[in-house]
């Protein structure tokens, strides 16, 4: 075994460029996103109404009045082009029957953006609660109003229905039964939080790559038939491929290491007393993808094959982990039941309840639980598989 593990490092010497490559491109990817949120970044709402009506006016006062947009009332073409020179978050376009259709139920919103991110996707959720909220508020007071009114009550209904749906709303506001409490650390914080799960995210991504494209190497053996001149010496399968698996874990942390180094030389994160449980959540991620490895090894029959399947495989599991953006902005349950499976998920979830949310150690043991047996039973599936093979 001692002697593969030696083989192995030794092929590093031809192998170091592509580690750095892969640490150099997910440094410059969290750069990239991260650069999103730095800055004088103005959350403006551009808004065209077409539908002139009390419930349109309502819509974008309540919209004005959330504490992360500033809403300016816009032409259509001139909002189409300041979106397009990046003046503004994006541009909504209500519609004529805007005030008939949300009343129905069936209101659309023409939403124009020139880029589709965390912000724009938070605007949409924003705009689909407080459509909600003013389609419920409204339907109440005018069917009040409406009641009164057949009661014999005395007044302008409008003007009553009206004078209910500020109350209504009012009270769904501040008397509510439903209570949140927001403490702000800094103006800077959510962009930390930002560079963080960027970096954290970008990590897991690209060292992925090298952990199982390392492991996968088994395929090489194969082609060149070095892998039946290994097992025809006196060593046995099951410690070649503890070499080979042993290997694999001391590059994905070789591969770890540089890119922790780099996000603290450039981006100032600081692991301090929390480093030890990051590296144990990293080991735990390395194991789960070398496993991974070693099982897509056992299955697809050519290096070609693993080229092929593997960065398919690896980017799908990284966007449903949560690695490019938050799953907390994810609403369909489907993504998220299938985030589950991905070693990814579990690793930033623990990751990010140590360094983001603070949380103690016993957050953590369900995600290392998790990725380790993931790993686990990797590697006993592709170790059988390949054991069962040698002996036909």
């Amino acid at each position: 075994m001692l002697a593969v593990i030696r083989l192995r490092l030794l092929g590093l010497k031809e192998d170091y460029k592509i580690m750095l490559v892969m640490a150099v491109l997910a440094l410059g990817m969290v750069y990239a996103f991260s650069a999103q949120g730095s800055g004088v970044y103005s959350r403006t709402v551009r808004i065209v109404d077409e539908d002139k009506t009390l419930v349109s006016q309502r819509f974008i006062n309540e919209l004005n009045q959330h504490k992360d947009y500033t809403v300016v009332i816009d032409m259509e073409e001139d909002g189409r082009s300041a979106i397009e020179d990046g003046d503004g978050l994006a541009l909504l376009i209500l519609s004529s029957d805007f005030s008939t259709s949300l009343l129905d139920g069936n209101v659309h919103i023409r939403f124009v953006s020139s880029k589709n991110d965390v912000d724009t996707m938070s605007l949409k959720n924003v705009v689909s609660g407080l459509l909600a909220n003013i389609q419920s508020n409204t339907l109440f007071a005018e069917n009040t109003a409406s009641a009164v009114e057949l009661l014999g009550g005395s007044g302008d209904a409008d003007v009553l229905s009206k004078s209910i749906y500020e109350t209504a709303d009012k009270r769904f506001k501040f008397q509510n039964p439903y209570s949140v409490k927001e403490t702000s650390l800094s103006s800077t914080w959510s962009n930390d939080r930002r560079t963080v799960h960027n970096f954290f995210g970008f990590a897991l991504l690209f060292s992925a790559y090298s952990i199982v494209f390392g492991i996968g190497e088994i395929l090489n053996d194969k082609a060149h038939h070095t892998w039946d001149r290994l097992l025809q010496s006196p060593v046995s399968t099951a410690s070649v491929l503890a070499g080979n698996t042993i290997t694999t874990l001391l590059v994905g942390f070789m591969q770890m290491a540089i890119i922790f180094v780099g996000g603290q030389l450039l981006f100032g994160i600081e692991f301090g007393t929390n480093l030890p449980i990051i590296l144990l959540i990293s080991f735990g991620f390395i194991f789960s993808l070398t496993g991974l490895g070693l099982f897509l090894a056992s299955v697809l029959k050519t290096h070609a094959q693993l080229s092929a399947t593997t960065p398919i495989l690896l980017t799908s599991f990284a966007m449903l982990g949560g690695c490019m953006w938050p799953l907390e902005i994810v609403t369909s349950k489907i993504l998220l039941a299938l985030s589950l499976i991905t070693p990814h998920r579990w690793a930033l979830e623990a990751v990010e309840n140590i360094m983001l949310k603070g949380l103690d150690l016993s957050s953590i043991i369900l995600p290392l639980t998790i990725l380790f047996s993931m790993g686990g039973l990797y590697v006993t599936a592709g170790g059988w598989m390949i054991g069962k093979m040698q002996a036909k």
